[in-house]
């Protein structure tokens, strides 16, 4: 099926999933965007939301190499951890979990060890740092 993600449900709830691949940085009305799936999904349906990481690995090279902040212009929201939390809370969704698709090699982890033992307060985890993107499994409640 194909529609608006960011009009009226297709159909009121009636999907168990639904996954948005590199969407929601591209949507300029989040609440629509969560309305819509909210109520296209069925009661504990899950909605899977994959969008790349702002603070990651390969964005850090970028902004150390060019001395710049790496832009696509179709990119409308940078989502963050604690912004699908916020979204979560707002719309009805629960937060499950985070999935990192893009696994380091071992060369990091003894720079991951380092940066957890400086950072133990940082607010994100520090694994948040070095993956290229994010996918959140929400619930809708």
């Amino acid at each position: 099926m194909a529609a608006d993600a960011c009009g009226k449900p297709i159909k009121e709830n009636y999907f168990d999933i639904i996954y948005a691949g590199h969407v929601i940085e591209h949507v300029s009305d989040l609440g629509l965007f969560f309305k819509f799936c909210h109520g296209s999904l069925k009661p504990g349906g899950k909605l899977l939301i994959s969008t790349p990481n702002p603070f990651g690995k390969s964005f850090n090279q970028w902004r150390t190499k060019y001395k710049l902040v790496p832009v696509n212009m179709e990119h409308v929201n940078w989502i963050t951890p604690s912004c699908i939390n916020e979204l979560c809370r707002r719309y009805d969704f629960e937060f499950e979990k985070s999935i990192y698709p893009k696994p380091l090699g071992s060369k990091f982890r003894s720079l991951r060890k380092l940066l957890f033992s400086l950072w133990k307060d940082y607010r994100f985890q520090t694994r948040d740092l070095y993956y290229d993107e994010y996918t959140y499994i929400l619930k809708k409640l």
